[in-house]
């Protein structure tokens, strides 16, 4: 499956919001600052479309996750993706599948946050009454479901690639 260009530009800055935040694991918290620092992607459009203030929304998530220091640009490698931050590309490369999609794009990225549990950008969205049902509107007719290739998770932070291969 193909990773979007806008989803590998939304990886970069998770990656970058994480070390902003402080934090050696990239979360689903940092996947959505990714997102809204990015700003020029479908699932942003459609926050907005929803009446969503995106800035009261970042400003809430960095209230929660943020660390008293940063880590120092340099240090990228220490980094991880966290347990969670697998867990929501998992379920993010379940949405493409499951809405019969080749390239994962932000949208199966916001649909699959909105179905997480443990996140501040997950609750704050859910407070302010979006649903994960609702967020890609009029479902596409699926195509037969193949099961999914194990991830490789070291490519989706490598940067160069914009394709995950089997």
């Amino acid at each position: 499956m193909k990773i979007s260009p806008e989803v590998n530009n939304i990886l970069d800055f998770a990656l970058e919001e994480a070390m902003r935040t402080g934090c050696y694991g990239i979360g689903p918290d940092h996947f959505f600052l990714g997102l809204l620092r990015d700003g020029d992607n479908e699932a942003f459009a459609r926050l907005k479309k929803f009446g969503i203030d995106t800035e009261a929304a970042k400003e809430d998530v960095e209230d929660t996750i943020f660390q008293a220091q940063g880590i120092p640009y340099g240090h990228e490698d220490s980094v991880y993706l966290s347990r969670e931050g697998e867990n929501l590309m998992s379920l993010s490369f379940a949405e493409a599948l499951k809405s019969g999609e080749d390239e994962l794009t932000s949208l199966h990225l916001m649909r699959a946050l909105l179905r997480e549990d443990h996140c501040e950008a997950c609750s704050y969205l859910r407070r302010s009454g979006l649903k994960a049902d609702q967020f890609l509107g009029q479902k596409k007719e699926s195509k037969p479901a193949v099961a999914p290739t194990p991830i490789d998770y070291s490519v989706l932070f490598s940067f160069a690639n914009s394709e995950i291969t089997s």
